[in-house]
């Protein structure tokens, strides 16, 4: 899952690590756990980018979808290593449902390496997007089946 809508750097906000969700943002992804919920969406672990706005998204999420572990964050979500995202999946290969909350370009970059070898698809993952993969190993190439991608709309949606 990508972070929800955030604010955007600037006085208030001088780097990007520490931008919060907008209010906006927040209610958005309220709605769009409440789609994930309603649509039967299973989360046993949440990982997290340890910036803001990936923090509050994972938080919100851990506590809508009553994921019962405890929530867990990698310095290795922002910052588009994807050998380091690999083995944190690997690390947590004892969960059925991993729920990555990220950034772009690192998840859509590690969804392209996991579905076909190399970083050349193309996906527009939107603030709040959602994809479910499912890995027949955890591995760094192609390894994946893309299950379904929602983008907030349709999680929004859902949520109503």
């Amino acid at each position: 899952m990508r972070h929800g809508e955030a604010e955007n750097i600037g006085a208030e906000y001088p780097s990007d690590g520490v931008r919060p969700l907008t209010v906006n943002g927040r209610k958005r992804l309220e709605l769009s756990t409440k789609g994930m919920s309603a649509s039967g969406v299973a989360v046993d672990k949440v990982i997290s980018s340890p910036l803001v706005r990936a923090r509050q998204t994972a938080e919100i999420v851990h506590e809508g979808l009553a994921v019962v572990t405890n929530l867990e964050f990698s310095d290795a979500l922002p910052t588009g290593d994807i050998d380091g995202i690999v083995q944190v999946v690997h690390a947590a290969a004892g969960y059925e449902n991993v729920m990555l909350v990220g950034h772009e370009p690192t998840l859509t970059g590690l969804i392209s390496v996991l579905l076909s070898g190399t970083l050349d698809t193309s996906i527009d993952m939107q603030p709040g997007g959602l994809c479910m993969l499912t890995l027949d190993a955890i591995v760094v190439g192609q390894c994946a089946t893309l299950r379904w991608f929602l983008v907030p709309q349709q999680l929004v949606a859902l949520g109503k």
